[in-house]
């Protein structure tokens, strides 16, 4: 691949993913419109999900994980999960329009 076609290749990947958060935040808005799920819970089952489907991959391919730096790793993680319960509670009370202008 040539320069171009890489730098094609990832504005479509940066398009792509913003395309998926956007799909992801009305999956937020639908499940927790009726209100027998909270955002709360969807974070939770999100995080769960993701955690078993890496787990699963890093079995089947051996892969190790080496923590170089364990606190910052640790803060990263506590910031993220924390970022995205509140951007899914921000799309729980208000528009996913609203939501997804407050988080850029």
């Amino acid at each position: 691949m040539n320069k171009k076609e890489d730098s094609v290749k990832g504005y479509m990947m940066i398009f792509v993913s913003t395309i998926f958060f956007y799909i992801m935040t009305l999956f937020v808005k639908k499940i927790t419109e009726d209100g027998r799920l909270s955002s709360t819970e969807i974070t939770f089952f999100r995080f769960l999900i993701g955690f078993i489907i890496i787990n699963i991959s890093f079995m089947k391919t051996g892969y190790k994980i080496k923590m170089v730096n364990k606190k910052a790793v640790l803060a990263r993680g506590f910031f993220t999960a924390l970022a995205v319960l509140l951007f899914f509670t921000v799309i729980e009370y208000s528009t996913t329009t609203k939501a997804n202008i407050y988080i850029t």
